[in-house]
Formats: structure tokens, sequence, C-alpha cells
């Protein structure tokens, strides 16, 4: 196979895109969450993400991101995510119920910006958070820190950074 074109394509991206990429760079960073609200509403966007198309994973989500009207009342989540359309709102329910809880008891846990430990920390909430397997909870970090999160989807070895 002749892989001379990409080689040269790769080669010289950096000089001749260099400014597009700090542009984009910087529009992703202000993207990035700066509450534990907003950090929170990453994850909701994960979980409407799972086993659905993009308009349902929108509609989903809409339906929850005002989670003040559903924190403390299991039955509004259900409902909101039952009207929503989103599909799996039994399972979706108890795992975003189940989130909620274990995140506003340490909100810190669920933000990681050391970037030596983001795949422990993508393990060890994998391993926290029930029905996000690696590929959405790798997402919902890189929504957290789009810039500099290196997180790696795993099937039996380290395959590469997630683009999820």
């Amino acid at each position: 196979m002749d892989t001379t074109k990409p080689d040269q394509f790769f080669a010289t991206f950096n000089e001749l895109h260099a400014h597009k990429v700090e542009a984009y760079k910087q529009y992703w960073e202000t993207l990035k969450p700066t509450t534990n609200e907003d950090i929170f509403r990453r994850w909701l966007f994960a979980f409407c993400s799972v086993h659905t198309t993009w308009e349902g994973n929108i509609k989903g989500y809409l339906a929850i991101r005002d989670f003040i009207y559903w924190r403390y009342n299991r039955k509004e989540l259900l409902k909101r995510l039952t009207r929503s359309g989103v599909g799996c709102q039994n399972e979706r329910t108890d795992y975003i119920w189940d989130f909620a809880k274990d995140f506003w008891q340490n909100p810190k846990d669920f933000a990681c910006y050391n970037k030596k430990h983001y795949l422990k920390i993508r393990d060890s909430l994998v391993e926290r958070i029930r029905g996000l397997s690696y590929a959405k909870v790798s997402f919902a970090l890189e929504m957290i820190n789009p810039n500099h999160t290196r997180v790696y989807i795993v099937t039996g070895k380290q395959i590469g950074r997630a683009h999820v």
C-alpha cells in the first residue's frame, strides 16, 4: 500500500494548519464546564447517548438538563425520560438516579484535570458508574476537559485515543 500522500499531508499539517488548530482549541476551551452543575450536565448527556440516535440523545438530554426539577424526585426523572422518547427509560432512570446521588456527594471525583491519571480515573469511573462503559465514560471526560483529556477505549488492550 502506498502511503506517500497521507504521509506528506500529515508531515505538513502542523505547518499549514497551525492557526486553524489553535482557533479550534480556543473554541473548545470556551465549551469547557466551569461549575459542578455544568460537569453534571456533561454526564447527563453521556447517559442520554447510550443506545439511541443523535436525535434521541438530544431529546433525552433536553428533557433532563434542568435537573432542579427531578433531582429529588425519581418519578419526575422517569416521567421526563419517558416523554422524551429516548428509550430504555426504566434502566436509564435507575442509572442516572444512582449516578446523581453519587455525583453530588463528591463532584470532584467525576472530573479529571491531572494529565497523568486520565486512564486510572476513567477505569475507576467505569467500575463505579452503572450504565456507562469505557466509551461513554471516555466521552464524558472528553466533554469535561476537551483539550487535555487523553483516554482510551479498551477492548482487551489499549487501542488509541477515544474519539466517541
